[in-house]
This record gives C-alpha cells, structure tokens and sequence, in this order.
C-alpha cells in the first residue's frame, strides 16, 4: 500500500471521512474504495466518484448516513506501516 495513503487512512479514527477530507483522498489515490451508507443501503465507491453519487441519492429522495474506510483497508494500512516500521528498524540495526 502506498505510504501517503496509509497514514492517511490511519489518522482517522475509526475510519470515518468528512466532506472536506475527501478531495484530500482524491489527491492521494482517487480510485480508493469507500463505504458509503445511506438511509437504504451500504455499498463500496471511488473515492473520485462520491460526491456524483450522493448528489444521485440526494436527488432520488435518499441521503447519506456517513462515508467511511472499509475494515479491510483499514487493517491493509495498519500492516502496511507495521511492516515499514520493521524494514526501517533492520536496516537500522545493521549500521
């Protein structure tokens, strides 16, 4: 996983994204996968196509609840930047 994105994914707690974050997102990786829930439904969206989305919703009477990472990339980032730690902490340890 890309560094950029797996801190960016870890300094949300709990994984949740407000409006303004997204096209921080956007720059970084455009076709991340988002949860989106709406008052009918859940489901998995390019970050680059969010904002197309909810208008859609918005305008057949739906609305979205709250915009998220999914768990799995979530632990996808976490392990990312463990196992970085751990190559930076080898190669340190062998100056």
């Amino acid at each position: 996983m890309n560094a950029k994105l797996a801190n960016f994914i870890l300094v949300h707690p709990f994984g949740f994204l407000t409006d303004s974050e997204v096209p921080l997102l956007i720059a970084i990786d455009p076709l991340c996968l988002l949860l989106v829930r709406c008052q009918q439904c859940r489901f998995l969206a390019p970050a680059n196509q969010l904002q197309h989305i909810i208008t859609a919703l918005e305008f057949a009477g739906d609305y979205v609840r709250d915009v998220s990472f999914p768990d799995e990339l979530i632990q996808d980032a976490r392990n990312s930047v463990n196992e970085s730690h751990s190559e930076l902490t080898t190669l340190h340890r062998r100056d």
